[in-house]
């Protein structure tokens, strides 16, 4: 396993977004964490409380377990383009994703101070 994470990036207000294209299409992750989050061999984003991700090839969303994402039957593939945002505005929390510039809805929206 894999995980990528910015250092020293810390988002407490605003619109945020980015897009990753997959150079493979299946079993890839992508989401957001908080300060607490540690990835290694066997966690990665979405694996813990401190995460939250999607895997597109299998259509489920991440955050300590496994839940099924309710987006129609849309799987991402090899250079497809994946963009993730999250919306802040004080304890309200909007996480949303998008598969090749369209919009799959909000995954996670929940009041949390991160």
């Amino acid at each position: 396993m894999v995980t990528f994470t910015v250092e020293n990036l810390r988002l407490s207000e605003g619109k945020w977004y980015y897009c990753v294209r997959l150079l493979e299409g299946s079993q890839t992750q992508i989401g957001w964490s908080t300060t607490g989050f540690t990835p290694s061999d066997t966690v990665g984003i979405g694996n813990d409380h401190y995460s939250w991700s999607y895997d597109g090839s299998q259509n489920i969303l991440y955050h300590s377990e496994q839940h099924p994402y309710l987006a129609g039957d849309v799987h991402w593939g090899v250079n497809d383009v994946c963009g993730c945002g999250i919306d802040i505005a004080g304890d309200q929390i909007r996480i949303s994703y998008w598969l090749n510039g369209h919009s799959l809805g909000t995954a996670f929206a929940h009041q949390a101070p991160i």
